[in-house]
């Protein structure tokens, strides 16, 4: 019986596991390195999680509700497993049921979701930045994107055009990392868009509708492009999770969101003002290592060293000691030991992200 040797994402956890797996009696066997069966995994209920069937690779799944991902890059196995397995590339069918929570929360009276909004808000902020429309999200993002570059344009003595950087071979390979990231472990953000801003401040951050902004500065303190790229996997990891929207929530209110689904609320002027209020929303620490964490396993995934971003981290947390924030937003990342020791944790493993012509490309965006 043959054996190839493979990588386990258990999903629970950043670190990969390595593994071997085995083809037996319809089943794909996952065994430890020392040598116990960890898993049994039936072949009808594979599938493969790249977007689209990648060359040299299997990123294969066992259900919907499953977040584990085995990684095999042998290509006997690649063949026996498109032998033997049809549905391979198809798309998995949803959990049955996955409708009724949705149902259950927005069906209900107007008076009942009022009422349940402001008495269970901590519980449900999660859920309720789930089931938002893509196109509210994505307007409140809008908004908060140019009340932020304004008001950067506007205490530089500039214009919001004129502070933003814009390079074509720095862009695009900001874009090809961040989709690399984005397709590494499912799940993907729809519509990434990233804004490079000149200014001085040392941070990136995500906002709703998958937006990202980065700051010159980030570029100026990163010595690594894998340290860098570090830090876009940590904002991926936001918004995959879309803590944007649910500290969006938190810090202004259900009443508002609810007015503007209803329609008490629309247009330009009540987004504008969202936009003031979403820059007072900072992260928790749980946030925070959540995000790290997503970082950890993209990078991997993706087969990027992360270490470097722990250098990158001390000279950003060193930086912003002496800097004082107009936005209680840029001011966010707390417990930077936790955080060492989490990325430190993950190991040297991967390679670069970039190379050194395109990294020298994104390092002189803005000058």
């Amino acid at each position: 019986m043959a054996t190839f040797l493979a990588r386990l994402f258990d999903g629970k956890t950043a670190k990969a596991q390595s593994v071997s797996v085995e083809i037996e009696d319809g089943s794909l066997k996952i065994i430890s390195d020392t040598g116990s069966l960890m898993d049994k995994w039936p072949l009808a209920s594979l599938r493969d999680e790249n977007a689209g069937p990648a060359v040299g690779e299997l990123r294969l799944s066992v259900a919907a509700d499953n977040a584990a991902r085995l990684i095999v890059e042998d290509p006997d196995f690649i063949r026996d497993v498109n032998a033997k397995c049809p549905r391979l590339y198809k798309s998995r069918p949803l959990v049955p049921g996955w409708w009724k929570p949705y149902v259950f929360w927005g069906g209900g009276a107007i008076a009942s979701v009022i009422f349940i909004f402001a008495v269970v808000l901590p519980v449900l902020t999660t859920q309720i930045a789930w089931i938002l429309p893509d196109k509210l999200r994505e307007d409140i993002g809008e908004q908060t994107k140019s009340f932020l570059i304004e008001s950067i344009a506007r205490k530089q003595n500039s214009t919001a055009d004129a502070i933003i950087c814009r390079d074509p071979e720095g862009e695009r390979e900001i874009s090809r990392v961040l989709q690399q990231l984005n397709v590494s472990a499912g799940d993907e953000v729809q519509d990434l868009q990233v804004t490079v801003i000149k200014s001085p401040i040392a941070n990136a951050f995500a906002l709703p509708g998958g937006k990202i902004l980065i700051f010159s500065g980030l570029l100026d303190l990163a010595d690594e492009a894998n340290g860098f790229t570090g830090v876009l996997a940590h904002e991926l990891g936001h918004a995959k999770f879309r803590h944007p929207m649910k500290s969006f929530i938190l810090g202004t209110g259900v009443a508002t969101i609810f007015s503007l689904l209803v329609g008490d609320a629309s247009g330009g002027v009540a987004l504008a003002a969202i936009g003031q209020m979403a820059v007072s929303s900072t992260y928790s620490r749980e946030l925070e290592t959540e995000a790290d964490e997503m970082a950890i396993l993209l990078m991997q995934s993706a087969g990027f060293d992360v270490s470097p971003m722990n250098e990158l981290l001390q000279k950003i947390h060193a930086n912003n000691k002496t800097e004082t924030f107009d936005f209680a937003l840029f001011d966010t990342h707390p417990g930077i030991e936790d955080r060492l020791a989490l990325i430190t944790s993950a190991g040297k493993t991967g390679g670069g992200a970039m190379s050194s012509e395109a990294w020298e490309h994104v390092k002189k965006m803005c000058r």
